[in-house]
């Protein structure tokens, strides 16, 4: 199988491409399907050969977050997908990468169970496209938690910070960074809770794509939340979390057979077990 720079576990690549998953294939391969795009970066027009895939069936075991990436930040999920060791990337601030964290902080999504992934490109108008990633678990469609109406309603505490309205060259434009540093945060958080030796990883890379990476574990952080939430996610974390190690695959991987912390008060009427944070 071939290795990704930076994936130090191996296995298959995809990338999303118009509503699907595309492993990056040979001319010579019967199965392979011709796509001709153009560079952003060069202006040249360019000729790959993929196998495409609508849908895939595997269980995510690991979040990678690769900053400085060939798309620029991407989102990198790990997977059992279609029966091997997989990665499926994306641009992180793509409406593919966006819309499957928040289903995954949906209270019916579960980490640890298999679930089908199924890129989607809709065509609005003419001019423009929207884009998600259905997620289909025990037969049911998982959607995402933040809806118009869960945004809008006073009661509730846990919401999806707004995009950002900026200027760029007289162009109206939208920040994404505090709803990307939210979803990461808490899929993560969410992650570990179902499991404690889920993978995650944030990786830097040089300008240059083909630079080896320095890989290191970090534990993200996330500080543009309400006190009360910082206040529990300090208390979760200090009960629940083992300290980092360094592994051989740059993973943060807790150390094994350590019994369960005992419950802890998080000053918000529960104790870091039972706390109910809605997924």
């Amino acid at each position: 199988m071939k290795e990704m720079e930076g994936h130090n576990g191996g296995g298959k690549v995809y990338k999303v491409v118009a509503g699907q998953f595309a492993l990056p294939s040979k001319e010579s391969d019967p199965k392979a399907t011709k796509r001709t795009y153009e560079d952003t970066k060069t202006k040249e027009t360019k000729t790959v050969w993929e196998k495409l895939i609508q849908s895939g069936y595997g269980q995510i075991t690991g979040l990678k977050r690769v900053k400085g990436g060939e798309y620029g930040d991407e989102l990198h999920l790990e997977l059992t997908f279609e029966n091997e060791p997989s990665w499926i990337r994306m641009k992180i601030d793509s409406g593919y990468a966006l819309d499957v964290m928040k289903r995954m902080l949906n209270k019916q999504f579960d980490f640890s169970k298999p679930c089908i992934l199924n890129p989607m490109e809709i065509e609005e108008s003419p001019t423009k496209k929207k884009y998600y990633m259905m997620v289909v678990q025990d037969e049911v469609k998982i959607l995402s938690p933040f809806t118009k109406e869960y945004q809008q309603n006073p009661n509730n505490k846990f919401k999806l910070p707004e995009w950002k309205e900026v200027i760029v060259s007289g162009k109206k434009m939208y920040d994404k960074s505090d709803v990307i540093e939210f979803l990461w945060y808490y899929c993560n958080e969410k992650a570990r809770r179902t499991d404690p030796m889920f993978k995650s990883l944030v990786e830097t890379r040089s300008q240059a794509y083909s630079t080896p990476p320095a890989a290191a574990p970090v534990t993200p952080q996330y500080s543009g939340v309400p006190d009360y939430q910082q206040q529990r996610d300090a208390a979760i974390s200090g009960a629940q979390t083992p300290p980092q190690q360094q592994q051989s695959q740059g993973f943060y991987t807790p150390p094994q057979n350590q019994p369960p912390p005992p419950p802890v008060q998080t000053g918000f009427g529960g104790t870091s077990v039972d706390d109910d944070l809605p997924f």
